[in-house]
């Protein structure tokens, strides 16, 4: 099995942060990981770093004119979120059989065993929640189902495809699809690729799962129906060893909590008081800042467009010969907003 997942230089620490949790209990498994914002006389560095056992790709190495493209009016994490796709089908490309992308804010907790064993179909993918979600509840916050549908039924950070015709087409569809549909601009529709890989369970209906395991993609999106508990030093989730928690959001310093909106009260603020899950905050919290030490002197020479989103439209409306309304993408005149 070869994981991949995609960062800036400012996210390695991450990214080896994710890779070091999944090898503690999985010692066969490959790892590739591509820098968005180096170039190909950078990655020994960064080899020299990792290790031998982690391939380390630029977006030279995957040949796509559009990821020099999309640099022009995507920011950076815009653009790794477009670059997941692109750098899954340049696997495919170079023989790979299989492929799981997870972003880098990933951190095993458990032996997978259970989670590769699922993963039957040509693509699986992981839902933000599988039960209603509460709404606010007096001054705390809550993800609720309005947030679900802002962002996407189904999370991006947890994606599995199978080198099959129907994978390598939804590949296909979803590099086209992103390379102008994927700023981060949910007033307009569009929220980077999650929108996209949530259509993919009816585009691909007969090829693709939503994953429905409580174990994977715990993150503070579902808490409200993952009910975290610790027996003999393992965390579960409803009873089941817990396997990858997912750290979005997560900041350095974090005060205790798992995301730095969260309230003292209501699931959020719970959860954070269990003596385990402390532990846990501290631990990924001290492995990150362990990480970010030893990629402080890494270079990186290519950058982003960071300016405001109005200008990032005009910019790929520019390039892309398209037209950006109000809600999304359509072939009719403009209609923007000064954001």
């Amino acid at each position: 099995m070869l994981i991949q997942t995609v960062c800036t230089v400012s996210h390695l620490n991450k990214a080896m942060t994710m890779i070091k949790s999944i090898s503690r209990f999985h010692e066969d498994l490959e790892f590739s990981v591509l820098v968005t914002d180096i170039i190909s006389e950078g990655k020994p560095k960064i080899q020299e770093v990792v290790g031998s056992r982690i391939e380390i790709l630029c977006c030279e190495d995957i040949g796509m004119e559009a990821t020099e493209k999309m640099r022009q009016y995507y920011n950076a994490f815009e653009h790794s979120c477009a670059c997941k796709f692109i750098a899954v089908y340049h696997q495919f490309l170079h023989n790979r059989q299989e492929c799981l992308y997870l972003d880098t804010d990933i951190y095993a907790l458990s032996s997978l065993d259970s989670f590769f064993e699922s993963l039957n179909q040509d693509i699986v993918v992981t839902p933000h929640s599988l039960s209603i979600c509460n709404k606010f509840v007096g001054g705390t916050y809550e993800f609720c189902d309005l947030n679900i549908i802002t962002v996407g039924h189904i999370n991006g950070g947890i994606l599995y495809f199978k080198n099959t015709p129907k994978s390598v087409e939804a590949l296909k569809w979803l590099i086209e699809s992103v390379q102008s549909g994927g700023f981060f601009a949910p007033g307009m529709s569009m929220y980077c690729d999650q929108h996209w890989v949530s259509l993919l369970p009816y585009y691909f209906s007969d090829n693709t799962e939503v994953l429905k395991d409580p174990s994977v993609n715990i993150a503070f999106w579902n808490l409200h129906e993952r009910k975290l508990s610790e027996e003999n030093h393992i965390i579960m989730a409803n009873g089941k060893a817990a396997q990858l928690f997912h750290f979005s959001s997560f900041q350095i310093p974090n005060h205790g909590k798992l995301v730095g909106f969260s309230s003292e009260e209501g699931t959020l603020g719970n959860i954070t008081r269990h003596l385990f899950f402390q532990r846990l905050i501290k631990e990924y919290e001290q492995q990150l800042i362990m990480e970010k030490e030893r990629f402080a002197d890494i270079e990186h020479p290519l950058g982003f467009c960071n300016g405001p989103l109005h200008h990032r439209l005009c910019v790929a409306q520019d390039m892309l010969g398209i037209r950006y309304s109000h809600f999304g993408l359509e072939d009719i005149p403009i209609i923007m907003h000064q954001q």
